[in-house]
């Protein structure tokens, strides 16, 4: 039966019907199986449970449930609202058949679809994974579901998550890789309501969200004097969209007081002072505490479902009770795909936040450079990072602020972050590389010489032979007359899938071992060799300027590989090292 989740919540007495329908057997029996493994796990090896559930295992005790369409569609009022509330939506796709199984501490469900479309077989993973509901309170041995308040959250929990951080996670989470190149102008002060002048010993949260086409208060030369009197940003608590207020509210709750918001601390209509900040966004956002991330809302208006006091309870998937001991929840896994993962401006956002509060989905999770917390998972205090990802492929989505920061230049890392980030949407097609200049800039002691349009001087011919992926790319546009989008020859000027390795930047290869692994057999590049200089022009009339410091890293690679002698000064070539590498004596 399916009921509220609530902790007083009415549980069955027996299992009638269950008998008759397949698919409620197989969710029972599995259940039985997750709380008998969690029950036995005395001392569980979490780096080996939770290993890539694709890589094949001969030790691996998996157990599988198959059921045929009309097992699934078998019209049982027990699981039909249940399955219906994990389920894909896609019209276009017709299921065949459902997988349900446990394997290396994953309870999760598995659809076989044919496309109605092309006819074509193909199989993909529901967008959820279920949890046995730890309703006996023991030590879980995998991660179970917690019984959550079906529409506020527990502030407490937060601080229990931040607490741990703060004391069990070593030097990673606090190290800071960035710095601001100035002070920040003004903080939101929750407890008088009102800007304050921000200070280099102030602790801060910052917000990250999406603005969308909301009308919103914001902070300009005439209004910013008023927004610092006492009580402010209460007269105009009706001009605050329902995410900012939500968060001055959350801030105290967190036991902090001081909140950044771009909207507010940042002057909109000082373009200069502006741009400085905007160019400091890295910093602005690693500095901070931690960041509270609206990540399920399409605007400014959605709010922060589940905080209490707001007008915006939030909506829980529902539980499905089996047995009066034996309830199975839903987690669904929407967190990338929400209009906060899709914008362009929460790329650096989301980078170099050390400490994130994620509310999305419903339920609230907490991601630093150490841990995941998920507010619906009760898991060990003392398993790793992967035994709280529900899905691997999270990880893949947020690039690794400590390999942007390498002290060596490697076009895979950079790759891979354009290739995410190309396809990200801007209100303003124009934005694009600003969007980034925070994040480019924080990896300017690989690439020292910096970047144009988003391709790094030092590999300006390899940064010109980047590709698509596939078809569909579409040319960025201005959004006014005056507007300059990048030019067509940068990857910043389209819309679409970048490959996120092409051979042409994989050919700058010089390193040893690189920090990514390849994927398959690594053959060896094809060599890449500048046959122009390049110059520019402010017009067409104006003389041509040399770009300075092109293809720098051609001359380094030719030396390392022996095909040069024009050594720095007293550096020579060291013949009988395998590894032909150069020696300063």
């Amino acid at each position: 039966m399916l009921v509220a989740t609530e902790h007083s919540e009415a549980k069955p007495s027996t299992q009638d019907g269950f008998s008759s329908c397949k698919f409620c057997q197989a969710l029972l029996e599995s259940a039985k199986v997750v709380r008998n493994f969690n029950d036995n796990a005395t001392h569980v090896d979490y780096e080996r449970l939770y290993e890539n559930y694709s890589v094949y295992d001969e030790d691996d005790e998996s157990a599988i449930w198959v059921l045929t369409q009309d097992e699934i569609n078998n019209g049982c009022q027990q699981h039909g609202e249940f399955y219906n509330a994990c389920a894909h939506t896609n019209t276009d796709v017709h299921v065949l058949e459902l997988e349900l199984s446990f394997s290396k501490g994953k309870w999760k469900l598995t659809e076989f679809r044919k496309d109605t479309k092309n006819g074509e077989r193909r199989s993909s993973f529901v967008k959820a994974e279920f949890l046995l509901v730890n309703e006996l309170a023991s030590k879980p041995g995998v991660g179970l579901g917690r019984v959550l308040d079906p529409q506020f959250t527990d502030p407490a929990l937060f601080r229990q998550w931040k607490k741990v951080c703060l004391e069990d996670h070593g030097a990673k989470c606090p190290k800071k890789l960035t710095q601001l190149d100035e002070p920040l102008l003004y903080l939101i002060d929750t407890k008088q309501m009102c800007l304050v002048s921000a200070a280099d010993d102030m602790a801060y949260v910052t917000l990250s969200y999406v603005w969308g086409q909301t009308d919103m208060l914001k902070t300009s030369r005439a209004n910013v004097d008023k927004l610092r009197e006492i009580g402010s940003l209460l007269k105009f608590e009706d001009r605050i969209p329902a995410t900012i207020r939500d968060a001055i509210k959350l801030v105290p709750l967190l036991d902090e007081r001081y909140l950044w918001v771009d909207s507010l601390c940042i002057v909109q209509d000082d373009k200069a002072s502006a741009y400085r900040q905007i160019n400091q966004m890295a910093a602005i956002y690693e500095k901070a505490t931690l960041t509270i991330v609206a990540s399920g809302g399409e605007d400014a208006t959605a709010g922060l479902p589940g905080i209490r006091g707001t007008p915006n309870p939030r909506q829980l998937s529902p539980h499905l009770w089996l047995t009066p001991e034996i309830c199975v929840a839903i987690r669904k896994e929407t967190y990338h795909q929400t209009p906060w993962t899709r914008r362009g401006w929460t790329t650096q956002e989301d980078t170099f936040s050390r400490r994130k509060l994620i509310f999305s989905a419903g339920t609230v999770r907490w991601v630093c450079r150490s841990s995941i917390f998920c507010e619906d998972v009760d898991s060990p205090r003392n398993a790793p990072v992967m035994a709280l990802y529900r899905e691997r492929i999270e990880e893949l989505y947020s690039a690794n602020p400590f390999d942007l920061s390498l002290d060596v230049p490697d076009l895979s890392i950079l790759s891979n972050l354009i290739s995410n980030y190309s396809c990200r949407d801007f209100t303003y097609d124009e934005d694009i590389i600003l969007a980034l200049s925070s994040t480019l800039k924080a990896m300017r002691n690989a690439f020292p010489h910096g970047f144009v349009y988003g391709l790094p001087l030092s590999f300006f011919d390899y940064g010109l032979l980047w590709r698509a992926w596939g078809s569909g790319l579409n040319r960025r546009r201005g959004s006014h007359d005056d507007a300059v989008c990048p030019p067509s020859w940068s990857w910043a000027g389209w819309l679409g899938p970048i490959d996120s390795c092409p051979g042409s930047w994989s050919a700058e290869t010089y390193m040893k071992n690189p920090p990514f692994r390849w994927s398959g057999p690594h053959r060896p590049p094809f060599q890449v060799m500048p046959l122009l200089k390049w110059s520019t022009k402010v017009t067409q009339e104006s003389p041509s300027v040399p770009i300075p410091f092109q293809n720098t890293c051609y001359g380094y690679k030719t030396r390392f590989m022996g095909e040069k002698n024009d050594l720095p000064p007293r550096w020579k070539y060291k013949l009988e090292d395998p590894d032909r590498l150069h020696r300063h004596r």
